[in-house]
């Protein structure tokens, strides 16, 4: 009896791309961060991560124009051009020019290792290594090139010749699977160290795992369906640059300084200094052990220091009983110097932030 053919299984937009193995996942935040620190200080942004393709990036938040998609692959030492035929890499990433609500900028492959173009005498096709951090594919041997138009035509029943591939980049990325990670801090640290020369080690990583967090937490949310609507995606899966700026702020608001800058800066008297030390020591046991009714003091503490500026010839311990007062309904537990300290911390943050 004559087998039946299995029919192969047509090619569908990939609204969940994305490998299940938790090494890639994990390694798609870490990209996502390493995007975010290359973009941060010049263009606007929203990553979403684990919908449209493994990482998308929109040119702005809200009613963005432009998007480019990205596909991440975690193989370290070699990929060569012929198997990311063979496993349908690109028919699935060219799939999001069918859609026209926004402008495809970039169509990206994503990978830790080079892209090599074996030659083939057979074919005409020349040896190529693709290790730049950004190769786009029109700088592929252009007998590969039509090979390749030919596998997403055949893919999509679309003719090769109107075929584009001028969207298409290879980009070689700095993590790797065993230390995506700490290359991901290291590189956030050293964007933080440049734009905010004062903040601390401990705020810099504070600020870090609370990106990742927000990250992850967007990426394993599962409750859209492939035609949720961009307002829908963008609430429940998108990270803005306006996110991850009011992180780094909130952070770098309630670090607390040393406490030689806060009695420096607070002018207390050092006869009594051990009294200040010690509501020091209990600012920083509450940061410790990340008190929230700490953090909404600091932020009220913020908020009314914004408003209400120290005025001329006022000191600063007057300063921080002026703003106990203003800020009203402050828990009792936290006496007039604890309010002195987080006072004098905002009032040394803002200094930094503002000295960057």
């Amino acid at each position: 009896m004559e087998k039946r053919k299995r029919k192969p299984k047509a090619i569908t937009e990939d609204t969940k791309s994305g490998s299940l193995a938790y090494n890639r996942l994990e390694m798609q935040v870490s990209q996502a961060i390493h995007m975010a620190v290359e973009m941060h200080q010049e263009l606007d942004y929203l990553l979403v991560l684990d919908h449209y393709d493994d990482i998308s990036i929109f040119d702005k938040e809200d009613s963005p124009a432009v998007v480019s998609y990205y596909q991440l692959k975690s193989k370290e030492d070699l990929i060569v051009i012929d198997s990311v035929v063979r496993k349908k890499w690109l028919p699935k990433l060219y799939l999001h020019l069918k859609n026209e609500t926004w402008n495809v900028k970039e169509l990206g492959l994503v990978t830790p290792c080079v892209l090599k173009v074996n030659a083939s005498q057979k074919d005409g096709i020349k040896e190529q290594t693709l290790s730049r951090e950004k190769t786009p594919f029109g700088e592929i041997d252009s007998v590969m090139q039509r090979k390749i138009r030919e596998d997403i035509g055949e893919a999509l029943s679309i003719p090769a010749d109107n075929v584009d591939l001028s969207k298409f980049v290879h980009m070689r990325t700095i993590l790797t699977i065993a230390e995506h990670r700490n290359m991901a801090e290291q590189n956030l640290n050293e964007f933080l160290y440049k734009a905010y020369p004062h903040i601390s080690l401990d705020t810099a990583k504070t600020i870090f795992n609370t990106l990742v967090e927000l990250l992850s937490q967007k990426q394993r949310y599962e409750g859209l369906s492939d035609d949720s609507d961009y307002e829908t995606v963008r609430k429940n899966k998108g990270v803005s640059k306006n996110d991850i700026t009011r992180i780094i702020n909130s952070a770098i608001m309630v670090s607390i300084p040393t406490f030689d800058e806060v009695a420096q800066w607070s002018g207390y008297q050092d006869s009594e200094a051990h009294e200040l030390s010690f509501a020091y020591l209990q600012v920083v046991t509450d940061d410790q052990r990340k008190n929230s009714i700490q953090r909404t003091l600091f932020q009220k503490t913020d908020a009314f220091i914004l408003a209400n500026p120290l005025q001329d010839g006022e000191n600063i311990v007057d300063y921080a009983k002026r703003v106990r007062r203003g800020i009203g309904n402050v828990p009792p537990i936290y006496s007039e110097l604890y309010m002195l300290v987080v006072v004098t911390s905002v009032m040394i943050n803002h200094w930094r932030r503002d000295n960057a």
